[in-house]
């Protein structure tokens, strides 16, 4: 059984349930455990029946428990989305993060149409210009010390990196395609003990397209209501 996969073809985002034949066409592409969003609805409840949960370590608590999360997906105008949410692995009063289903809403109310959930907990990190930019909940060696009580960035095997390119010469031909814009970083409180997340929207990949506007300004005050509800 195979995960959802999220990847570029052919100079175009394509989201779903792909044979490692159909994989062999894709420039990019990344696989997560539950298909988030699709079609604009949250398709938690059965992406969580259809994923392949043997590849992860938290059991069937895995979509319900509060935790830093990371996810990948796409708006309808065709830009790219990348959220990452902060959380903590502590328990009670100060356990922090969302829940699949309180981060397949966050994902729809932004304008995702179509979204995965990547590896989070301790593997849910954002740099940006080679600056750590959030606040990892690794505590455990090798990334972290044994004594439990920091928490660290952990060593990670697979990232999403996105970069600026400069625009195509007009000699350039018409299939030269890139992410033409500088990354947005939205930031936004989602209360004390609720989460704290990154929201980076970023151009279609489409050949000379030029730098538009990205994304609208998440204010606190609807962070915490799509955080706090489940």
């Amino acid at each position: 059984q195979s995960n959802v996969n999220f990847g570029i073809r052919d100079g175009k985002f394509a989201i779903g349930y792909f044979t490692p034949e159909e994989l062999q066409g894709f420039e990019q592409a990344v696989s997560g455990v539950t298909w988030l969003v699709r079609d604009g609805k949250s398709y938690v409840q059965q992406g969580w029946k259809e994923a392949n949960i043997t590849v992860q370590t938290s059991g069937d608590k895995y979509a319900t428990n509060l935790a830093s999360r990371t996810a990948v997906g796409v708006d309808k105008g065709g830009r790219l989305i990348i959220l990452q949410i902060d959380g903590s692995i502590a328990v009670g009063a100060m356990k922090r993060g969302l829940n699949m289903f309180q981060l397949a809403q966050l994902l729809i109310d932004n304008g995702a149409v179509q979204a995965i959930n990547l590896d989070g907990g301790g593997s849910s990190a954002m740099a940006r210009d080679g600056i750590l930019i959030n606040y990892p909940s690794d505590m455990r060696p090798p990334s972290c010390d044994a004594s439990g009580k920091h928490q660290c960035e952990r060593t990670v095997s697979t990232i999403l990196c996105v970069h600026e390119l400069q625009e195509p010469a007009a000699s350039q031909t018409s299939d030269q395609s890139g992410l033409l814009a500088t990354v947005a970083i939205l930031l936004f409180v989602a209360g004390c003990a609720s989460a704290f997340g990154l929201l980076v929207l970023c151009p279609n990949l489409m050949p000379g397209r030029k730098p538009r506007g990205m994304a609208r300004q998440i204010s606190g005050e609807s962070a915490l209501s799509s955080a706090s509800g489940a």
